[in-house]
Order: structure tokens, then C-alpha cells, then sequence
């Protein structure tokens, strides 16, 4: 964890500072997408209140160049706190072990080097045009509101 952790904020010392970003080693970067996948994404569904529900939004398929094809279920965790009326409505995700439970959920796909992958799960896409061997991309391409999901995810961070 605290190398995926110190990684990221070199990340963004280097793009605050206008540099290049550092080379990330390949094995750096595919632990560091798996620790998202595996680790900072699940956790959301640790702070669901008691008071919210939770819907299924979408499955999407997280294909890094030569490594495993996860399916990740988005869903969104919705509701009124009782103490002050605030709403939230507010996505989560996790690996589904079962693609039977993304069935008839709308599908994307998101895929590119393990590095490119990892940057833009931390939320981190910007750094993709600073790379030090050139730019790098992540496809996203599907239905439109799996797409819509997806970007809500990665806009709303890790905690």
C-alpha cells in the first residue's frame, strides 16, 4: 500500500511542478491497479450507512495488456441522512467473482497498459501526457451509461 500511496503523490509533485512524470516500473503499476481493484474500491461498501440503499449500475471489464481481465459491478449507494435530510447517492465498486451478477446491467470495457490503467484508476489520467516514453491512453469504450457510471467512479476518488 505505501508504495502505490508514495507513488501517486510523486505523481502529483511532478504534474504540479510541470515535469515529466518518473518512470513506474511495470510491476509497480499492475500491483497498484490491483491494489484499487482489489483494495481502495471495495472499501466504499464499508461506509454504506445502515439508511441507504444500494443499486447495480454496471459491469465493466478492466483489461490491462497481458495481465487478468477483471469484471468490476459499479453500483450506487443512495438515501437521506436521518439527522439532517442531506442526500447522497454516491458509486461504488468491487470485483464480481461471478459475472452472472452484472448480468443485464449495462457493459463497458476499459483498457491500455497496466501503467496507463493504474494512473487513471487513482484518478490520475492527466499524468497519461507526461509520460517519459510519450503519451498513453485507456480505452473506454460500451454503452453509454456504463460509461456515464464509470466516470462518476473515478471522479469521485479514493478516501
Amino acid at each position: 500500500m505505501q508504495v502505490h500511496e508514495a507513488t501517486i503523490h510523486r505523481v502529483d509533485a511532478e504534474l504540479t511542478a510541470g515535469r515529466p512524470l518518473s518512470p513506474i516500473s511495470p510491476v509497480v503499476s499492475a500491483a497498484g491497479l490491483e491494489h484499487v481493484l482489489q483494495v481502495m474500491w471495495p472499501a466504499g461498501f464499508e461506509w454504506i450507512p445502515e439508511w441507504a440503499s444500494t443499486r447495480p449500475m454496471a459491469g465493466i471489464e478492466i483489461r490491462p495488456d497481458g495481465g487478468e481481465t477483471r469484471l468490476l459491478g459499479i453500483s450506487r449507494w443512495v438515501g437521506t441522512r436521518p439527522r439532517d435530510g442531506e442526500t447522497f447517492d454516491v458509486p461504488v465498486a468491487r470485483v464480481l467473482d461471478d459475472p452472472a451478477e452484472a448480468g443485464g446491467l449495462p457493459r463497458a470495457t476499459a483498457s491500455g497498459t497496466p501503467l496507463a490503467l493504474n494512473l487513471w484508476a487513482w484518478g490520475r489520467a492527466a499524468g497519461l501526457e507526461h509520460l517519459p516514453d510519450g503519451p498513453d491512453t485507456v480505452g473506454i469504450h460500451g454503452d453509454d451509461e456504463a460509461i456515464t457510471q464509470l466516470r462518476a467512479l473515478i471522479a469521485e476518488g479514493h478516501d
